[in-house]
């Protein structure tokens, strides 16, 4: 009896979200990942945004949402996320409040972005390179959907420019 019982016992695997800026992209990215493999997508980017998700696949990710968020900010976002719909929680409206949260559209953020963008430098020959220009790449793509589009010269340049001094023989021979 205790074996057919543990069988029936499912896990839940919960991808944790810390509620931090910084940890959003890679956080969203998985979390869209994850609901795309379970056949859930539909229920955060629907083909048809006027066309409401089927309840079952809703409450499954809304409950997924809401096991992730585990910060109080961003537990209260999706918490709050009710529609006429879906009195209990609404997914796709917790995503987009998440969403707007994380991913502001407007033209101050847009300023803001691009002053985080060009204040990005390698300070230190210690510093890894990559995760350096991983961040600046992270900003780039951010900015393009926004509108603002660097392209690949000026990130180059932005590179070079913004390396210790440590690296000059090496931009020299370049």
């Amino acid at each position: 009896l205790a074996r057919s019982t543990m069988t029936d016992i499912k896990a839940i695997r919960v991808i944790p979200f810390s509620g931090k800026a910084e940890d959003w992209n890679r956080w969203s990215k998985t979390f869209m990942a994850t609901a795309t493999a379970k056949g859930h997508r539909e229920v955060l980017r629907p083909t048809d945004p006027t066309k409401p998700a089927d309840a079952a696949l809703n409450i499954q990710v809304y409950n997924d949402l809401i096991l992730s968020c585990q910060d109080e900010i961003t537990f209260g976002i999706v918490d709050e996320s009710i529609s006429t719909d879906f009195l209990d929680g609404d997914a796709r409206l917790a995503w987009k409040n998440l969403q707007e949260k994380f991913e502001p559209s407007t033209g101050a953020a847009k300023v803001q972005l691009k002053q985080e963008f060009h204040q990005l430098k390698l300070t230190s020959v210690d510093e890894d390179p990559d995760a350096w220009i991983t961040q600046l790449e992270l900003k780039r793509r951010r900015l393009k959907t926004l509108g603002a589009v660097i392209e690949d010269d000026d990130l180059i340049l932005h590179i070079l420019n913004h390396l210790p001094k440590e690296y000059e023989t090496m931009v020299e021979l370049c």
